[in-house]
């Protein structure tokens, strides 16, 4: 589908879901402005377009919202900080719930592995989590009700990690523009062009 400029292939209905107006919440962690960002971005203007509710999560102060901002007026952000010790997993997870459990979304997206986890722990059964996976690494995977590969390489690495769960895959999205590009003209030197000419 091509949806204002973003084109990717169909999303699944699983993932859309069967309601005309799903409430999902699109959540990544970190604070750099990488690769799976940007998958972030184009999700949330995708979601938007398709005419569902769609609420973005970020860490509070990621030079992500700025970028964020242009796109949607939903922008919502969390303060925790990610780690394995049982207590501040829980903090975290606590704040997650504060911030996520009012809007009351059937679908939550996770971008990071490590907040699979986090998300299983602060939501409640009935909300879905899917997770979008950008590299080989199955952390927590088992935790996701579906999850999105950007590759079928990718794919079969979470397969043999044990995953036995739906996996899509939905290659990372491309930004297009609506009007055709212009022909161009392959300048030749003279040179070649007489000797072109002269076959």
């Amino acid at each position: 589908i091509s949806v204002t400029g973003v084109q990717t292939c169909a999303l699944p209905i699983y993932f859309i879901g069967e309601a005309a107006r799903m409430r999902i919440v699109n959540f990544i962690s970190g604070n750099d402005l990488g690769g799976p960002k940007q998958s972030f971005l184009h999700y949330t203007e995708v979601l938007q377009n398709l005419n569902l509710d769609v609420y973005s999560l970020i860490r509070k102060g990621a030079p992500l919202k700025l970028l964020l901002e242009q796109i949607t007026e939903n922008t919502m952000e969390v303060t925790y900080i990610r780690s394995n010790a049982p207590v501040l997993r829980n903090i975290a997870a606590y704040r997650l719930k504060k911030v996520i459990e009012p809007l009351a979304p059937q679908l939550v997206i996770a971008h990071k592995q490590v907040d699979i986890a986090l998300l299983h722990l602060a939501l409640n059964k009935s909300c879905k989590i899917v997770g979008v996976i950008h590299g080989y690494n199955s952390n927590n995977i088992q935790h996701a009700n579906a999850l999105i590969a950007v590759s079928n390489s990718i794919k079969d690495f979470l397969v043999t990690e044990g995953y036995k769960k739906r996996i899509y895959v939905i290659p990372n999205m491309v930004k297009i523009s609506g009007d055709e590009p212009e022909p161009r003209t392959i300048p030749r030197s003279e040179e070649h062009t007489s000797e072109l000419q002269s076959h």
